[in-house]
């Protein structure tokens, strides 16, 4: 695997919350907050859009769901945007399989991707997807890039106060910063992957101008 290309897998979630996993009266619930969208684009190196991935996740305890979360998902649940979903393992499943579409290695990209792994590590273990299934049978590398890092690391100007919020995508002060199109909202998990590979994009243009 060591002299083949990678590639970089994008990955995004929206979720009924913030917290993976919670105590309630004293015992660990695990999950709490969930998955209800999951999203993927898979590029290479020169930042080629070769695929996406786009499913619908159906929570088991949709009642957790925080108010006024911001990928709405209890509304358009209601207007019938989940009739299709499917439950989290099969789309999980679903993920790996389109991940083999591509036998080069990948190492996997997000936007604050600490949140979505938060989630996501939780449902490949119960899936029974360690990391070594990842490297060994869907040539999924363990490390993980995030692109919130890498525009600090470019944007951020000797001198300045460093604030944080600079670099996210949710408030609009990235995208700006960068010259690209705020991701639309209503959030979605797909859009998010796709903003995530537009970030990335355009640091490696900018640093390639140097």
């Amino acid at each position: 695997m060591e002299n083949e290309k990678y590639l970089f897998l994008c990955l995004d979630i929206e979720a009924t919350g913030h917290d993976p996993e919670t105590y309630y009266l004293g015992k660990l619930i695990q999950p709490y907050h969930e998955i209800v969208d999951l999203g993927a684009v898979l590029f290479t190196q020169e930042c080629e859009v070769l695929r996406t991935f786009s499913q619908k996740v159906l929570p088991e305890h949709p009642e957790r769901c925080m108010p006024n979360i911001i990928n709405e998902y209890p509304r358009r649940a209601q207007n019938g945007e989940w009739e299709n979903a499917v439950a989290r393992d099969i789309a999980i499943w679903r993920l790996m399989y389109w991940c083999t579409a591509h036998e080069n290695p990948k190492t996997i990209v997000g936007q604050n991707i600490s949140f979505d792994w938060s989630f996501l590590a939780i449902a490949f273990a119960e899936c029974k997807i360690t990391a070594d299934t990842l490297r060994e049978r869907y040539n999924i590398h363990y490390a993980k890039t995030d692109t919130r890092s890498m525009a600090m690391q470019e944007l951020w100007e000797p001198g300045t106060p460093f604030d944080p919020d600079d670099y996210s995508l949710r408030n609009g002060r990235l995208t700006q910063k960068l010259g690209i199109k705020d991701e639309p909202t209503p959030h979605e998990a797909l859009n998010g992957a796709m903003k995530c590979y537009e970030v990335f994009k355009k640091l490696r243009e900018m640093r390639g101008q140097r």
